[in-house]
């Protein structure tokens, strides 16, 4: 359960569904649920198996963009190192640039 405050209101950040998200800190209405929760646990566990599906690709989809991001630094700085060593031949042979 979470409140609609920042992140938590926009489905694409936090794709829970909308009956575990409150607007306002009502102490009966989340009490109400958690205990509706408890009382249908296989039910309300089935409501929530599209969220827990997301959370676990959340950490594929961050390994996927770091190791983006790692081979793209990596491939720039080989660029950079290739771009140096053609510099230094270069001046050493006496081409100007």
């Amino acid at each position: 359960m979470t409140n609609r405050e920042g992140a938590a209101n926009f489905n694409e950040d936090v794709p829970l569904p909308s009956e575990f998200k409150f607007k306002t800190f009502d102490v009966e209405k989340i009490y109400t649920k958690l205990k509706e929760c408890c009382n249908q646990h296989d039910e309300q566990v089935e409501k929530m198996n599209s969220y827990k599906q997301w959370i676990l690709g959340q950490e594929k989809q961050m390994k996927d963009c770091v190791d983006k991001l790692i081979n793209h630094v990596n491939a720039r700085r080989i660029l950079v190192q290739k771009i140096e060593r053609y510099t230094k031949q270069s001046s050493t042979k006496g081409i100007k640039k």
